[in-house]
């Protein structure tokens, strides 16, 4: 009868290479996390910044500070934060559908590009993990409501209708 050798330590081996897989999910996970999460703040702030460019350009301010001044409210400020690389606000817009829009000088495109720390992704990932988000407003001039034809009765005897035009000027018709 010939004798079968043990196999001691067979256990360790698959426990270590079971143990480097669900520590490989788990910084995955984490990871994945931090990442999603980030970019969900800088789109928020993109979409903030956005939106006082447009609500100041519309009142002759100086849209692009106010843009800025938004992204720096809600934590992207390139000054103060080595992981804020960019913040870009640029009108007219450099994508599609705004790129070719007849009336692309009233849109304000705000991008911001930032890098996230990885808890485990760096021990086997060299590179910078980077987040880039874009935003897009429209900053339309105001427009008068009341423009357009509308009915005027100046006695009980008579009806003309009038236009209402944007600069105030009425004139009567009929």
């Amino acid at each position: 009868m010939k004798k079968v050798p043990r196999q001691q330590g067979q256990v360790i081996v698959i426990l270590a290479i079971g143990l480097i897989g669900l520590l490989a999910f788990a910084a995955l996970a984490i990871d994945g996390g931090m990442v999603y999460s980030h970019r969900r703040q800088a789109q928020n702030a993109a979409d903030a910044a956005a939106m006082a460019a447009a609500l100041a350009k519309v009142k002759g301010k100086d849209w692009q500070t106010a843009a800025q001044s938004q992204a720096i409210a809600n934590g992207f400020d390139v000054a103060n934060d080595p992981k804020v690389i960019a913040v870009d606000v640029i009108s007219p817009p450099e994508i599609e559908p705004f790129k070719s829009d007849p009336d692309r000088d009233q849109y304000i495109q705000v991008t911001i590009t930032s890098e996230v720390e990885s808890s485990f992704l760096h021990l086997v990932f060299p590179g910078v993990l980077r987040n880039t988000v874009v935003a897009v407003s429209r900053a339309r001039p105001p427009e008068n409501p009341a423009e357009g034809f509308a009915l005027y009765g100046a006695s009980l005897d008579e009806c003309r209708a009038a236009w209402f035009s944007g600069n105030g000027k009425i004139t009567l018709t009929g």
